[in-house]
């Protein structure tokens, strides 16, 4: 379930702040999914790409 949340997020189907509290038990899977495929949450709760630092 935390996958198929993680990847609603990423698609934008979802938005972070709305899922979270409706499914909190799944919040630490979701947030190591999203920074594995290189995804962060923005301070509006968007889910954006990670900036790379050379």
């Amino acid at each position: 379930m935390a996958k198929y949340l993680a990847y609603q997020i990423i698609l934008q189907k979802l938005m972070y702040n709305t899922v979270i509290p409706r499914f909190p038990k799944y919040k630490d899977d979701i947030d190591k999914i999203l920074d594995g495929m290189g995804w962060m949450i923005d301070e509006d709760g968007n889910c954006v790409g990670k900036k790379v630092t050379e």
